[in-house]
């Protein structure tokens, strides 16, 4: 069946792993321990009617987690959400990339919301900065839909 939170999810994994690749904080959902799996649903509310994809969990109050819906965040004891559909962007700021000296060593994404709206999240550099990154930009226009 090709709808469905489930289904979304696994295209989400795909695109992840396709354009960038696990690393030691970041990978699909249901590879993180079953402890850290029930905290962040949990911390994250997930609804029945979604489906955790991608976790990128740099400690108890710094993760991002990206399900069929959603991305999700946690920074400074603060969870933070915004519905998928209205990401009209996920970008690196100038800055940003200036300050890591380089796309391997990046960690700062910011969402862009329809509204204007910018977020900055942390995510593990190297290929799970990409590959995060692209799943959040594919899952923005609805590519895991199909």
């Amino acid at each position: 069946m090709s709808d469905g939170p489930r289904f979304a999810a696994d295209r989400l994994v795909w695109r992840f792993k396709k354009s960038g690749g696990e690393g030691a904080f970041s990978k699909a959902f249901q590879s993180f321990s079953e402890q850290v799996q029930e905290t962040i649903r949990h911390e994250a509310e997930v609804s029945e009617n979604e489906a955790p994809a991608i976790l990128c969990y740099l400690s108890e109050d710094t993760w991002t987690l990206l399900t069929s819906e959603r991305i999700v965040w946690r920074v400074e004891a603060r969870t933070n959400s915004v519905d998928l559909k209205r990401v009209a962007d996920a970008t690196v700021e100038s800055g940003a990339l200036l300050r890591a000296g380089g796309m391997k060593e990046l960690s700062s994404l910011t969402l862009l919301e329809s509204d204007g709206t910018r977020h900055q999240i942390e995510l593990e550099p190297g290929p799970p900065f990409s590959g995060f990154w692209n799943a959040i930009k594919a899952a923005s226009r609805g590519v895991t839909s199909r």
